[in-house]
């Protein structure tokens, strides 16, 4: 499959970034998780700023890479990022049982954090310019 290059696709870069950034989530998760199992278990306040952080750092990454890939259109496309990453986190909370009023800050910051990231992304240096 010669001359094919999946990555001009939107919906492939989209999906691939969104689930690099839902990876990054996740690892984040587990050296949180292990961090509370060596240091004992903090307040739920800070547990839930911690969880914040990790997901707005996920939809970054997210953003950031869709960008980088697109160089063009990144505030959007780190927008449809940050938003399948709220989906994910929507899915997460019914599985949980989790009040839906907790949901609320994470409408706003996934597709801002992934917006920003989406910029950031497009305006990095590339190491060779694109074909």
């Amino acid at each position: 499959m010669r001359g094919v290059r999946p990555w001009r696709s939107i919906l492939f870069r989209v999906l691939m970034s969104a689930a690099g950034g839902m990876l990054a989530v996740l690892t984040g998760g587990l050296l949180l998780a292990w961090l509370i199992l060596r240091m004992g278990l903090p307040s739920a306040r800070l547990l839930r700023v911690a969880a914040g952080f990790l997901w707005a750092a996920g939809a970054i990454l997210a953003g950031r890479s869709c960008g980088r890939h697109g160089r063009r259109r990144g505030a959007l496309e780190g927008i449809l990022c940050g938003g399948i990453l709220f989906l994910f986190r929507i899915g997460g909370a019914i599985l949980l049982h989790e009040a839906p009023r907790s949901l609320l800050l994470y409408t706003v910051l996934l597709p801002a954090a992934g917006a920003l990231g989406g910029i950031l992304g497009v305006n990095t240096r590339l190491r060779k310019p694109p074909n």
